[in-house]
C-alpha cells in the first residue's frame, strides 16, 4: 500500500512515478498531517507505528474478558512490547515515558519527530543558507490555521474553484519544495532582468499583470461571498479616498490622471456607512530573509501599511476602511480573519448555515483564490523544456 500510494502521489504531482523530482523527501513531507506542513495523505506504514499500540492498549481488558484470560496469561503479547519499544526508540520522549497512550497523542509524538527529521534532512541542510531560509518559510507558513483551506475546497466551475493540471502541479511543487524551473534563465516577463530561481520564488515577487490578477481573484471572491450573504457590495467601487489609480485603463486609452483608484470591495454592513476593503496579496520571501522567520509577519505588516495610507482619508470622505492582507502561502493578517468571520456570521443569518459550514465555505473560497493566483503566476513563467 505504501508503494502504491507513493506512485499515485508522484503521478498526480509530477506526472510520473519514476520522476526524480518526487523522492523520499517529498513523499515523507506529503504524508505528514496538515498541521505539520504536509498534505494530510496518511501513509499506512506510518499509521501502523502507533495505531496498533493504542488499539491493543485500550482494548486489552475487553479482549481478556472475551478470551477469559486471567493472571499471567493476561499479559500483553510480545508483538505489543516490541512495537512499543520501537516507538519509544524512534520518538525518544522525555525520560522514555509516554504522557498517555492514546492514538492522537502517539500520532502527535510520531509526526513531530518525523517533521523534525525532515527539517534536518540533507535535502534542506545541503542547500545554500538563503534557500534553506525560504524552505523553512514555506514549511512554517503552510501549516498555519486556514492557510491550507483550499485543499478541502470542492471543485466548482461556477465559484472558480478549479485548477488545471499545470496549475495544480505548480502549486504542489511550491508546497513540497520541488524544483520547477531550470534555474539558469532570466524571468520570462518582458522587461524583467532578474534570474528565475529553480523553485519559482522570484515569480511570487515579480510585478506585472499576473500579480494584479492574484489580487483581483481575492477581491472578486470577497465580493461574491458578500453578495451570497446578502450584504450590499460593489467590487471596484469608485471612491476618492484611496489615491490616484496606478493602472492604465482597460480600453487602451491614455491614463486619466484624475481617475481615483477604486475600492477593491465596498461593503455596507447592516445599514451602517459603507466600508472600503482594500485587498493585497504579498510574498513573505522577497529580499533577504530574516534569521527568525515569523509566519504571517509580512501580511500583518502589509495590513498596517494599508491603514497608514488610507484610514484617515477614507474616514474623512465618510467611509470606514478595512485592510484585507494575505500572503502568497495563504496566511491571513488579523483583520482579514476578522472580516471572514464576519462574512461567515452573515451567511449563518442569511442562509441558515450552521457555523462550521459557513466558516468552511468562506475560508476555503478565499484560500483557493489566493493559491489559484499564485499557481497562475508560476505557470505563466514555465519553461517548455522544464515543466511539471
Amino acid at each position: 500500500m505504501e508503494a502504491l500510494l507513493r506512485d499515485t502521489l508522484a503521478t498526480i504531482i509530477v506526472g510520473s512515478p519514476s520522476s526524480p523530482r518526487f523522492g523520499e523527501f517529498q513523499f515523507s513531507l506529503a504524508t505528514l498531517p496538515l498541521r505539520f506542513s504536509g498534505l494530510g495523505v496518511h501513509n499506512p506504514a506510518d499509521v501502523s507505528k502507533f495505531a496498533y499500540i493504542a488499539s491493543l492498549y485500550w482494548t486489552k481488558q475487553l479482549q481478556d474478558q472475551i478470551l477469559r484470560l486471567e493472571g499471567d496469561t493476561a499479559t500483553f503479547p510480545e508483538e505489543y512490547t516490541q512495537a512499543l519499544n520501537d516507538f519509544l526508540s524512534y520518538t525518544q520522549p522525555s525520560n522514555n515515558v509516554l504522557p498517555q497512550i492514546s492514538q492522537p497523542s502517539l500520532a502527535t509524538l510520531f509526526y513531530l519527530k518525523r517533521r523534525a527529521k525532515i527539517l534536518e534532512s540533507d535535502y534542506i541542510t545541503l542547500q545554500p543558507m538563503a534557500l534553506q531560509s525560504r524552505f523553512t518559510a514555506v514549511l512554517l507558513s503552510v501549516c498555519q490555521r486556514y492557510a491550507s483551506s483550499y485543499l478541502f475546497a470542492l471543485p466548482n466551475h461556477g465559484l472558480h474553484q478549479v485548477m488545471n493540471p499545470s496549475e495544480f502541479r505548480s502549486n504542489m511543487a511550491l508546497r513540497l519544495l520541488i524544483p520547477q524551473f531550470s534555474g539558469h534563465l532570466t524571468c520570462s516577463r518582458t522587461n524583467c532582468t532578474f534570474p528565475m530561481d529553480s523553485f519559482g520564488y522570484h515569480a511570487l515577487c515579480c510585478r506585472g499583470g499576473l500579480m494584479s490578477e492574484r489580487h483581483d481573484l481575492v477581491a472578486d471572491a470577497l465580493g461574491a461571498l458578500a453578495s451570497y450573504a446578502q450584504i450590499p457590495c460593489r467590487v471596484g467601487a469608485h471612491v476618492q479616498c484611496l489615491g490616484l489609480s496606478s493602472r492604465p485603463p482597460k480600453n487602451g486609452a491614455h491614463r486619466n490622471l484624475t481617475a481615483f483608484r477604486p475600492a477593491d470591495v465596498l461593503l455596507r454592513w447592516d445599514g451602517l456607512r459603507a466600508t472600503c476593503v482594500d485587498t493585497t496579496v504579498v510574498s513573505p520571501i522577497r529580499g533577504p530573509m530574516p534569521v527568525q522567520f515569523q509566519p504571517g509577519h509580512t501580511a500583518t505588516w502589509a495590513e498596517g501599511n494599508k491603514y497608514k495610507k488610507h484610514l484617515t482619508a477614507c474616514n474623512a470622505a465618510g467611509y470606514d476602511f478595512t485592510a484585507f492582507a494575505v500572503d502568497t502561502f495563504g496566511v491571513l493578517a488579523p483583520d482579514a480573519r476578522k472580516l471572514l468571520f464576519r462574512l461567515a456570521r452573515a451567511l449563518e443569518r442569511s442562509k441558515g448555515y450552521p457555523p462550521y459550514l459557513a466558516k468552511q465555505l468562506v475560508f476555503r473560497r478565499i484560500s483557493f483564490a489566493v493559491h489559484l493566483g499564485v499557481a497562475r503566476q508560476l505557470v505563466a513563467r514555465k519553461e517548455p523544456d522544464f515543466c511539471l
